[in-house]
């Protein structure tokens, strides 16, 4: 996460490999510390929040999917149509193309 601060350092022509290694953790470091503040700030959200939050959505098992995915490709191809198990996926899913 630090590219144009190496990059500024690598075409500087004064930095040495050591210097630049120092003011990149130096960065790192302060980065770090912004986060850790930010966090700190934050107020964490309560389970009950985050619950209504969701409403009626409900956990997606991969295995569930693609199990009724499957069937659906079988289903299509025993009616002679095609069907891609992506598309069979979106289709149960609701996601857009």
């Amino acid at each position: 996460g630090h590219e144009a601060l190496v990059k500024t350092l690598a075409l500087d022509g004064e930095t040495t490999g050591e210097q630049a290694a120092v003011k990149v953790l130096a960065a790192e470091r302060a980065a770090g510390a912004d986060y850790l503040e930010t966090a700190a700030s934050t107020p964490a959200n309560k389970v009950e929040e985050v619950a209504a939050a969701q409403g009626s959505k409900t956990k997606v098992n991969s295995k569930t999917v693609a199990a009724e995915a499957q069937a659906l490709v079988d289903e299509a191809a025993a009616n002679g149509r095609r069907l891609s198990m992506s598309a069979a996926v979106r289709q149960l899913t609701g996601e857009a193309k």
